[in-house]
Protein backbone atom coordinates (compact mmCIF):
# COMPACT_ATOMS: atom_id res chain seq x y z
CA UNK A 1 0.00 0.00 0.00
CA UNK A 2 0.61 3.64 -0.46
CA UNK A 3 1.78 6.19 2.24
CA UNK A 4 -1.03 8.09 0.71
CA UNK A 5 -4.68 6.04 0.75
CA UNK A 6 -7.26 7.17 -0.71
CA UNK A 7 -10.09 8.10 1.18
CA UNK A 8 -12.54 5.71 -0.54
CA UNK A 9 -10.20 2.84 0.97
CA UNK A 10 -10.26 3.68 4.89
CA UNK A 11 -12.54 1.61 6.72
CA UNK A 12 -13.69 3.79 9.33
CA UNK A 13 -16.42 6.48 8.09
CA UNK A 14 -16.02 9.98 8.39
CA UNK A 15 -17.35 11.54 11.65
CA UNK A 16 -20.32 13.21 10.40
CA UNK A 17 -21.53 10.28 9.33
CA UNK A 18 -20.84 8.37 12.29
CA UNK A 19 -23.07 11.07 14.53
CA UNK A 20 -25.71 11.00 12.30
CA UNK A 21 -25.67 6.99 12.77
CA UNK A 22 -25.74 7.86 16.42
CA UNK A 23 -28.48 9.93 16.67
CA UNK A 24 -31.27 8.02 14.69
CA UNK A 25 -30.15 4.97 16.86
CA UNK A 26 -30.86 7.04 19.73
CA UNK A 27 -34.17 8.46 18.31
CA UNK A 28 -35.08 4.77 17.09
CA UNK A 29 -34.48 3.55 20.54
CA UNK A 30 -36.85 6.70 22.36
CA UNK A 31 -39.15 5.49 19.77
CA UNK A 32 -39.87 2.30 20.16
CA UNK A 33 -39.56 3.06 24.33
CA UNK A 34 -42.44 5.51 23.60
CA UNK A 35 -44.51 2.75 21.42
CA UNK A 36 -43.99 0.43 24.62
CA UNK A 37 -45.37 2.77 26.99
CA UNK A 38 -48.09 4.35 24.45
CA UNK A 39 -49.84 1.30 23.24
CA UNK A 40 -51.02 -0.37 26.69
CA UNK A 41 -52.41 3.17 27.72
CA UNK A 42 -54.31 2.93 24.43
CA UNK A 43 -55.76 -0.42 24.85
CA UNK A 44 -56.69 0.71 28.89
CA UNK A 45 -58.12 3.35 27.23
CA UNK A 46 -60.35 1.90 24.75
CA UNK A 47 -61.17 -0.91 27.37
CA UNK A 48 -62.62 1.92 30.21
CA UNK A 49 -64.66 3.87 27.42
CA UNK A 50 -66.27 0.67 26.73
CA UNK A 51 -66.79 -0.56 30.01
CA UNK A 52 -68.30 3.29 31.11
CA UNK A 53 -70.35 3.09 28.18
CA UNK A 54 -72.01 -0.48 28.90
CA UNK A 55 -72.61 0.73 32.86
CA UNK A 56 -73.92 3.87 31.42
CA UNK A 57 -76.93 1.81 29.64
CA UNK A 58 -77.64 -0.64 32.71
CA UNK A 59 -80.27 0.68 35.05
CA UNK A 60 -78.96 1.29 38.98
CA UNK A 61 -78.66 -1.30 41.42
CA UNK A 62 -80.25 -0.33 44.62
CA UNK A 63 -80.72 -2.33 47.67
CA UNK A 64 -83.59 -2.11 49.70
CA UNK A 65 -84.28 -3.13 53.23
CA UNK A 66 -88.29 -3.75 54.44
CA UNK A 67 -88.73 -1.37 57.78
CA UNK A 68 -89.50 -3.89 60.81
CA UNK A 69 -89.32 -3.54 64.64
CA UNK A 70 -86.34 -3.54 66.52
CA UNK A 71 -86.07 -6.94 68.56
CA UNK A 72 -86.02 -5.06 71.82
CA UNK A 73 -84.38 -1.12 73.12
CA UNK A 74 -81.17 -1.52 74.27
CA UNK A 75 -79.55 1.32 76.54
CA UNK A 76 -76.12 2.28 75.19
CA UNK A 77 -73.46 4.06 77.74
CA UNK A 78 -71.57 6.82 77.14
CA UNK A 79 -68.71 8.33 78.54
CA UNK A 80 -68.75 11.67 79.99
CA UNK A 81 -70.98 13.97 82.11
CA UNK A 82 -73.04 16.35 81.52
CA UNK A 83 -72.65 19.57 83.74
CA UNK A 84 -72.35 23.65 83.09
CA UNK A 85 -69.36 24.78 81.97
CA UNK A 86 -70.39 28.64 84.13
CA UNK A 87 -72.49 28.34 87.54
CA UNK A 88 -74.33 31.55 88.97
CA UNK A 89 -76.60 32.26 91.62
CA UNK A 90 -79.83 33.71 90.85
CA UNK A 91 -80.82 36.75 93.07
CA UNK A 92 -83.49 39.31 93.05
CA UNK A 93 -83.49 41.63 90.95
CA UNK A 94 -84.47 44.55 93.02
CA UNK A 95 -82.28 45.36 96.03
CA UNK A 96 -84.66 46.57 98.58
CA UNK A 97 -87.22 44.24 100.50
CA UNK A 98 -90.99 43.84 100.09
CA UNK A 99 -93.23 45.03 103.33
CA UNK A 100 -96.40 43.10 102.41
CA UNK A 101 -98.14 41.17 99.33
CA UNK A 102 -101.61 42.48 99.17
CA UNK A 103 -101.74 42.00 95.76
CA UNK A 104 -101.75 38.39 93.70
CA UNK A 105 -98.85 37.87 91.06
CA UNK A 106 -99.29 39.53 87.89
CA UNK A 107 -102.01 41.88 89.42
CA UNK A 108 -102.55 45.40 88.64
CA UNK A 109 -100.94 47.87 90.80
CA UNK A 110 -102.29 50.99 91.34
CA UNK A 111 -99.78 52.32 94.15
CA UNK A 112 -96.71 50.94 93.61
CA UNK A 113 -94.43 53.33 95.70
CA UNK A 114 -96.05 52.30 98.60
CA UNK A 115 -95.56 48.85 98.68
CA UNK A 116 -91.88 49.05 97.58
CA UNK A 117 -89.82 49.64 100.44
CA UNK A 118 -86.16 50.25 99.76
CA UNK A 119 -83.07 50.54 102.28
Amino acid sequence: MNAITPRAMCKTPPPRNRLRRAAIAVASVFAVLFAIGLVPRLVLHDRLAADAAAAHDQLPIVATVSPRRADSAFELPLPGTLEAILETGIWARTNGYLRSRSVDIGGYLSSYGKRYNSP
